[in-house]
């Protein structure tokens, strides 16, 4: 019995890990963490057996009674998958419905601030303005002491790979809080850290930050009259491209008052030169907003050809562009249809769900 269950286990994590591409739209690397003092977590295992007496004979379940209700919350749990996968394919994977309770999609390129304490019990924070740069943006940043008596720092800016110092400048601090931008440089490596220490410390014990500075491959130039096709909304945007290859554009559609409709995704061969890439807004995720809209929150790469290839990054002329209304009636009602390979994805889950 513990070796099926550990099989309905371990199957279990493998539909979890193959379902979290499927329900996360094809997005950005995540933020890299920024290493911090350990912290020490504590076991507390728990007793299973009752004591026992001469008058009172020793409380005991049946093996196979814990093996069910585990076999019971593998299944509940496999099921909440398969319902929700369900969902998520209700609508097409370039056009997904967008809510204000999606942080992460709403601010792709948030960069999370980190914390950092000090021995003496004090404590520092450092926060970027955003994760990734895009030359010739310049570097900001903030940074903050729970001390109001630190009044200067230094600034150190490093090349993540050769541990080179690519710069360093001072930082004036008022009330412990200082903030300050460092003009971009295209010669700069993509990966890059940020280092800042208080000058009152005779340890100097630095905060850092890990982000990246890149140089674009692409521009969007213009957003061009949309248009109806079927059950969708087409958007074509017009890029100039300076290295030609794979491109994905991802983008959010708002409503006028500024509410999250849809993130749209596009995906094509681009040669250099203007180039048009459309994205497309399908009409199950426009919940009868006619517009007029707004496009903003713009993701373009260039993807990798090869395993050890990095990604490039693009850039926009404007942060977003107004996309004029357009009659639903001239929409088609046709749902989205599943592809084959969502639908074997959803039976797969299914079955898993069903499994004893």
């Amino acid at each position: 019995m513990k070796k099926r269950l550990l099989a309905l286990f371990f199957t279990f994590i493998a539909a979890v890990i193959a379902v979290y591409f499927l329900f996360s739209p094809p997005i950005e690397e995540h933020q890299p963490k920024v290493a911090t003092p350990q912290q020490t977590r504590s076991v507390n295992p728990i007793a299973d057996t009752d004591p026992v007496t001469p008058h009172k004979k020793p409380k005991s379940e049946p093996h196979t009674t814990q093996n069910h209700i585990e076999s019971l919350q593998l299944g509940t749990q496999s099921k909440v998958i398969a319902d929700a996968y369900a969902k998520e394919i209700t609508f097409p994977p370039y056009s997904k419905p967008l809510s204000i309770q999606d942080k992460g999609l709403l601010k792709p390129n948030h960069f999370v601030p980190v914390s950092f304490p000090l021995k003496n019990g004090d404590s520092l924070s450092l926060a970027l303005s955003k994760f990734r740069f895009i030359f010739p943006e310049p570097i900001q940043f903030t940074l903050h002491s729970s001390n109001d008596d630190h009044h200067s720092a230094t600034v150190e800016l490093v090349n993540s790979i050769k541990n080179e110092i690519l710069l360093t400048q001072p930082l004036s601090l008022t009330q412990g809080s200082g903030q300050t931008t460092i003009a971009g440089d295209q010669a700069w490596p993509t990966e890059l850290i940020l280092k800042v220490s208080i000058n009152e410390l005779s340890s100097k014990q630095p905060i850092t930050a890990l982000f990246q500075y890149v140089s674009p491959v692409a521009e969007i130039v213009s957003v061009d009259e949309r248009y109806p096709d079927e059950a969708d909304i087409v958007i074509p945007v017009s890029l100039d491209v300076t290295k030609a290859g794979l491109y994905r554009l991802r983008a959010n559609l708002y409503s006028q008052k500024n509410q999250p409709i849809a993130i749209l995704t596009g995906q094509e061969k681009l040669d250099q030169g203007i180039q048009t890439l459309p994205l497309k807004v399908h009409k199950s995720v426009l919940n009868n907003h006619e517009g007029p809209y707004e496009l903003t929150t713009f993701q373009l790469e260039k993807r990798s050809a090869s395993p050890g290839e990095l990604t490039e990054y693009g850039t926009s002329q404007q942060d977003s562009y107004v996309i004029e209304s357009i009659a639903l009636s001239l929409l088609s009602d046709e749902p989205y249809q599943p592809s084959e390979n969502e639908l074997k994805r959803l039976q797969f889950l299914e079955k898993m769900a069903e499994s004893p």
